[in-house]
Parts: structure tokens; sequence; C-alpha cells
């Protein structure tokens, strides 16, 4: 038994995530930054000047309110703001307006893979602006964008519930999946707009009680990095424990070339921020219309089960149901593939050439997948299996009498799945030649 078979870690998650509104969070500058032209986006408010009034982004408020009915977390209906304070360069006013008492949702929970992990918070408060470290003639230089301060952001705050990186990486690929489908945010990593930080103890498995410390790993910018540094700290702090040390409470960095964590500084207290209440912005009483705004989200893993009904492979709905918008599109796919052989087939290839088709012509998508299947050409078969089709299928034939085109596309499929590949356009104008002669 080796010395790590004794420890367990204990591991809790801070997730970031940047909401998908047009605005700020506190003011009316475009909250889009991403490779915009540095320090455009600004005013008196998200620059901090002296004397600007911040009023909350209703928006972002129903956005947070999502994320926390997702989360099946319970919703504070007076919720407030406060004033987070601490000194860096990236934060003009010396304090950050976050929500500490009331957030918006605490005590929910996300199941994965058959697992509960428990969720203490999310709550709604602005970004920071971005440091940027150049040279600049010769010498090194910290420059600020404020284009990014005052963004929405929603930080999500989960107990310390997981034991090992493996479940800390699925959990947050689910996250991921669930906010991008219901377009709360884009949760890009490489953007900024999903960011992840953890916290990781160690105790002895014969103890019950939690560690009286904690170390954040922070400011990691992928899954693949987060569950090294994760596996790099508990090895790290069991070696500490194993001989008697002691573990600093503190944050670490990740660096993934020497793949190993590094100490930054010692890790705040609440009390450290010394917590005010923004005089400025009243209490924030969500209404009813609000509450019904904020609930309107699609279940993620009830929507791939019925689209799986459908016939299509969970690999293939994995992939594309990324995004609820999506929805319709998939129906009239559905509509036009209606075996499941046919799911089978043309949904991996849709996966595999995904960026050409998605949300585009139908059509052109069974078509481009034609090309690369034997095409039969015996004139004579394909006649008759058409006017079988037609025979088997009249209302099709009448919604098509009626102007419904897309109605083709489902006759094409029912041939093609007779035949196998087929001449698209000489199909589907035979196709039509026979609905008109009956």
């Amino acid at each position: 038994m080796s010395i790590k078979d004794n420890w367990q870690a204990v591991i809790g998650l801070e997730i970031h995530v940047e909401t998908k509104t047009k605005a700020k969070m506190f003011c009316h500058c475009l909250a889009s930054h991403f490779q915009a032209k540095p320090n455009t986006n600004v005013c008196p408010v998200c620059l901090g000047l002296p004397g600007a009034m911040p009023y909350p982004n209703i928006k972002a408020l129903e956005k947070a309110l999502t994320i926390a009915k997702i989360l099946n977390c319970r919703i504070n209906t007076v919720s407030r703001f406060e004033r987070k304070h601490y000194f860096y360069p990236d934060l003009p006013k010396s304090y950050q307006l976050t929500q500490y008492l009331y957030p918006i949702g605490y005590q929910g929970k996300l199941r994965v893979d058959g697992n509960d992990y428990y969720i203490t918070r999310v709550h709604q408060e602005e970004d920071t602006a971005k440091l940027k470290h150049e040279v600049v003639e010769g010498k090194k230089v910290s420059l600020v964008d404020f284009n990014r301060s005052g963004v929405p952001l929603v930080e999500i705050v989960t107990e310390p519930t997981f034991t090992t990186s493996e479940q800390v990486v699925k959990f947050l690929k689910q996250l991921q999946k669930i906010l991008r489908f219901n377009q709360v945010s884009d949760c890009d990593m490489e953007k900024g707009s999903m960011r992840l930080e953890a916290n990781v103890s160690v105790k002895n498995k014969n103890q019950t009680q939690l560690p009286d410390y904690k170390v954040e790993l922070k400011n990691i910018n992928s899954f693949r990095f987060l569950k090294e540094a994760i596996d790099y700290e508990i090895e790290r702090q069991v070696k500490l424990l194993a001989f008697g040390k002691l573990i600093s409470q503190e944050t670490r960095g990740y660096n993934s070339k020497l793949k190993r964590t590094f100490s930054q500084r010692h890790k705040e207290a609440a009390h450290d921020y010394r917590y005010l209440l923004e005089p400025d912005i009243p209490h924030l009483f969500l209404s009813p219309e609000v509450i019904k705004a904020g609930s309107r989200f699609k279940d993620y893993d009830q929507v791939k089960k019925e689209w799986q009904a459908k016939g299509w492979p969970a690999d293939v709905v994995e992939v594309l149901l990324t995004r609820a918008d999506q929805i319709k599109w998939w129906q009239e796919l559905d509509k036009a593939v209606p075996t499941r052989v046919a799911k089978a087939k043309l949904g991996h290839f849709l996966v595999k050439n995904k960026s050409r088709y998605y949300l585009k012509d139908i059509g052109k998508l069974i078509a481009d997948y034609a090309k690369e299947q034997e095409t039969v050409t015996d004139t004579k078969m394909i006649r008759q299996t058409i006017k079988q089709v037609i025979k088997d299928n009249p209302k099709a034939v009448v919604d098509w009498q009626a102007g419904k085109q897309q109605v083709i596309y489902f006759l094409l499929g029912q041939v093609r799945y007779k035949l196998g590949n087929l001449d698209v356009k000489s199909v589907i104008k035979e196709i039509k030649q026979q609905i008109d002669k009956n």
C-alpha cells in the first residue's frame, strides 16, 4: 500500500462564467470585449470614475437566475450587492460589485453520471479589467484593457464534494454543455468566458471532519490543465502531510510546461475583503415576472434522451445538440431522415462536417452525404421504388401538393433507405414527376 492510499482529496470549485448580454452589468457599454480595440467599450461607470452611478442590467440578472434554476438552487427573492474590497490594477474602483450575504441562488445540486454534486451558491458580480504583460521599447510593462471591466459575471461555488480530478472534469464538461445549450454563456475558455478555480485539501481517510486549510488553484484555462494541477497538488500535499508538515493556506498557479503548481500569494479569508453594502444600488426584489423569465430553460439530459429515442446515436446528439436554437433545425432534419439506419449514417457524417452545415440547408447536407456513398444507377429499380414510396405515404404527397416543399426530402429519405446512395437531383426530379402523374 502506498502513502497516498491513506489519504483522500477534498475538492471544491469556483467557476466564473460571463453571461451573454449586449450590455455590461451596471452600464450601457457593450459587453463584447474579445479582440475589441483596447479601452473602446468604456464609460465613467466601468472605469470607476468619481460620481458614476451604477444601475443593474435586468437581462443579466435573468440569466444569472436561469443558471441558478438549472442548478436546482433555492432562490432569494430579495437580493443585494456588496462591495468586495481588494487592491489590484485590474480593479479601477479598488472594489468589485458582487453578492455575498444574499446571492441569487443557494443550496443547489447537479447530477452527473448518477452522482449528485452540491452547489453552495450562484451569485451575480461584475468582471474585472484585463492585464496584458508586454515589452514596450525594450521594457517589460503591464497594460490595462478596461473593455472587460463591468461585464456580467456569474460565480458558481460548489460544496467540497469532489474527491478526484476525474469527477471534477466530468462535472465541468457537463456544466459547460448545459450552459451553452441554454445560451446563457458561450463558456469559451480561450476567450475567458469560462474560468476555473479549484480549492484542494487532503485529509486522512479515517478523518470525519473537513481539513482546516485549503489551497486555491487559480487562473486555469482548460479542463486538461485543471486535472493536471489537481493531481499534482494532491500528491504534493500528501507528501507534506505524511512527513508531519503543515500545508499553507495559499493561492497557487499552474505551470503547464513544468506540470507543477507554484505559490502566488497567501489566500485571503472573507473578512479580508471588508464586504460593505453597496449604497448606490437598492435591494433587489425579484418579481414573479423576472423569476418566470429566468425559469425558461431546457433540460439538457431530457432533450438528449428524446433525440436518442428518435433514433439518433448518443454520440451524435452529444456533439451536435450544443445550442437550444438548433432544435428546430433538428426537427426538420428528423422529418427528412425517417429511419434509424439513415439517422446513424447521416448523423455521423454531419458530426464529421459540422462546421459546413450548422443551421444550413438540409437538402445540401443530404446531397453531399450521398456523394460519399456508392450510387445506385438502375433507373427501372429507382422508378419502381419511388412509386411504392409515394403509394405508402399519401399524406406526404398531399403535403407536397399543399406547398410544403420540405416533404420532398422525407420522400427522398424513404427511397434512399430502400436503395442506398442515389443521384439526389435526378431522384428528386423523378419524385416530383411521379407525384404530378398521380
